[in-house]
């Protein structure tokens, strides 16, 4: 059995306490790799200071979502036992608030630059006055209830139907940052509206499970709530073949509520968001020392030429990033964004029937409803989009490499600048919507927000227009062609900056890659030159540390 490290005493009391058993198993783990490889010149210890750091530190994101009235505050402050969660703010002043356990009770309300302001709990009117400021807030509170339920982090959200911008806003970047949802729909609804269906299939898309409560029980008798159950469970069932029960809350579920977190497992989630990085962490620390050991066993002469070969294959990249970069707007945006046009189109057009009756009828429905599909379709559209383009500019610069691949294939190192080349290939095609989102807003929420704001002007022509037969026409004729040609005409320019910055950010990956290579190589080479004498024993050390970790790995993984 080998022996396991403590972590670091940077960890506080509380974080001890608190801390998961694989956060914890995670932690021992790299610290087990940092012990190991600390005399070893090849491999980044820094890199492991940063694992350590962001493991220790994570926070598990669970946003209640739901419409504006469904009871999301109303059923924390049950959790809570006080009121705390103000029940009364309007639309155009609600943000995301997260609630996290601290020594003392205040707000932080959040900029888009990261900074913050803080406020008493007694200001909140302050806050509403600043609102349009701020991203979202921090709640910190002395509440031993969120003390228990650590590291779930619970997170108030604006309603999903909220037709303004700031609301699309928090949504779009809590389903990034939120690795398990608490769903509610209030049961005056009767129904899951499509809205709040699309919504849970947006949560789905990127890989997120959820729980779905249906809220404020008490307005109906026990047979009514039986219907609406029986109705939903259906619903969720043949859309998403959701098979646990529904939650039911009323005025006072605060037990609901608590068996509900209690249902949710950290350790699994935790698991999921750090398991393939440790894995690559291992890999990449394997094949230092693989480098290490190549490059004592080489000769001066070859040395050389690996040093020379990863060089080339810098200036390579290089050259192929400017050339990628020149073409790449005229080969994917094109085509993309017809796609992405015509999919908008065709998704309102199939719900023409709907849309035009509340158009007529329910303005604030029609605006709720378009902003959902825009959404959704979006989302679609965007994730197949970013797979696609990832895989064919990932494997373009992997060609450009191959002639520097076949320079090495003679050296100890060859087979390994392969390997290499092909575990970013298989990083950069693996890395799904999710990933983007939780690395960067854009693209998808730059795109979304570009697509809801051209929707505002449109969605106000058509308040003068009551009719029905002149609303339909005008949706087909006038509406849907006005949002194409806006789409045509606006979305190349967001779409076009996402395809430079991602062509340059893989294109960084590469490189990154191959400079390390080529750093640890010069290392190594120095470190011969330093014991050669005891080159022998060096190799015996690293083939050493190199067993242990792998058996530490295959414990762990």
């Amino acid at each position: 059995m080998v022996l396991k490290l403590k972590i670091h005493n940077t960890v506080q009391t509380r974080k001890e306490n608190t801390m998961l058993n694989t956060q914890q198993k995670y932690l021992d783990f790299i610290s087990f790799i940092k012990d190991k490889t600390k005399n070893i010149v090849a491999v980044d210890q820094g890199k492991q200071d940063e694992l350590i750091k962001a493991i220790e530190n994570k926070r598990l994101i669970v946003p209640v979502v739901g419409g504006f009235s469904a009871g999301k505050s109303s059923l924390i402050n049950q959790f809570l036992g006080k009121d705390i969660l103000s029940t009364s703010i309007t639309p155009e002043t609600a943000m995301a608030t997260e609630l996290i356990y601290a020594d003392e009770s205040y707000y932080e309300a959040v900029r888009s630059d990261g900074t913050s302001a803080r406020f008493e709990l007694d200001e909140t009117e302050k806050i509403k006055e600043q609102a349009a400021n701020f991203e979202f807030l921090r709640l910190f509170l002395k509440e031993e209830k969120l003390k228990q339920i650590e590291p779930l982090i619970l997170v108030d959200m604006p309603g999903f139907e909220a037709p303004l911008k700031d609301h699309n806003k928090a949504i779009l970047n809590y389903l990034s940052k939120g690795v398990y949802f608490i769903v509610l729909t209030s049961i005056e609804d009767g129904t899951i509206s499509k809205s709040m269906l699309r919504e849970i299939d947006n949560i789905m898309t990127i890989g997120k499970d959820f729980t779905f409560c249906l809220s404020k029980t008490n307005l109906r008798s026990s047979e009514q709530v039986k219907e609406v159950q029986t109705a939903m469970q259906e619903q969720l069932l043949e859309q998403f073949e959701y098979q646990k029960e529904l939650v039911l809350t009323a005025k006072d579920s605060a037990k609901e509520f608590q068996n509900i977190l209690t249902s949710i497992n950290p350790e699994e989630l935790f698991e999921k968001l750090y398991k393939d990085e440790l894995k690559n962490h291992y890999f990449e620390t394997e094949s230092s020392i693989n480098t290490q050991i190549s490059t004592l066993k080489s000769s001066k002469a070859d040395i050389a030429k690996i040093l020379e070969s990863l060089a080339e294959g810098v200036h390579e990249l290089k050259k192929a990033k400017e050339k990628a970069l020149a073409n790449a707007e005229d080969r994917y945006a094109g085509k993309n964004l017809e796609d992405i046009v015509n999919a908008v189109a065709s998704a309102l057009m199939s719900q023409k029937t709907s849309l035009v009756s509340l158009m007529q009828n329910n303005q604030a429905g029609f605006n709720e409803e378009v902003n959902s599909i825009i959404k959704n379709v979006a989302l679609d559209q965007i994730s197949a989009k970013l797979k696609d383009f990832n895989e064919e500019i990932a494997q373009y610069f992997k060609q450009s490499l191959d002639k520097v691949s076949a320079n090495l294939s003679h050296t100890e190192l060859g087979t390994e600048f392969i390997d290499i080349l092909e575990g970013t290939v298989s990083a950069v095609k693996s890395t799904g919507l999710d990933s983007m989102l939780l690395t960067t807003k854009d693209p998808y929420t730059k795109i979304v927000y570009t697509i809801l704001q051209i929707l505002d002007p449109l969605l106000k022509l058509l308040k003068q227009q009551r009719l029905h037969e002149r609303l339909e026409a005008k949706f087909i004729n006038e509406i849907i062609p006005s949002v194409k040609t806006k789409l045509r005409s606006t979305l190349p320019a967001v779409f076009n900056e996402h395809i430079s910055k991602a062509t340059e950010a893989i294109g960084s990956k590469f490189e990154e890659q191959i400079k390390a290579k080529e750093n640890e190589v010069a290392k190594s080479a120095k470190e011969q030159e330093l014991k050669v004498d005891d080159i022998q024993k060096e190799l015996d050390m690293l083939s050493e540390a190199k067993k242990q970790i792998a058996n530490y790995a295959n414990e762990i993984f």
